[in-house]
């Protein structure tokens, strides 16, 4: 039993991390995204943090274009 339960706080734990990771990705690309640009759209902020989270192609499937509601729906 304590084997089973110290393998189940690892996966936790790793879970947990992931969750955290994901979550700095979207407040960083928000917040990139309210930045004011000359030239470049909404879409390569959103283009970059999909593509560190390595699910671009997944989204794109899906959604087909870059919008803040539907990156962090996805």
């Amino acid at each position: 039993m304590l084997g089973r339960t110290a393998n189940d706080l690892f996966w936790m734990s790793r879970y947990i991390e992931r969750a955290e990771n994901i979550a700095r990705l979207l407040e960083v690309g928000y917040r990139i995204a309210l930045l004011p640009h000359e030239g470049a759209g909404q879409d390569d902020e959103w283009r970059s943090t999909l593509r560190s989270a390595g699910c671009e192609k997944g989204y794109l499937a899906k959604y087909g274009a870059y919008g803040t509601r539907d990156v962090v729906n996805f």
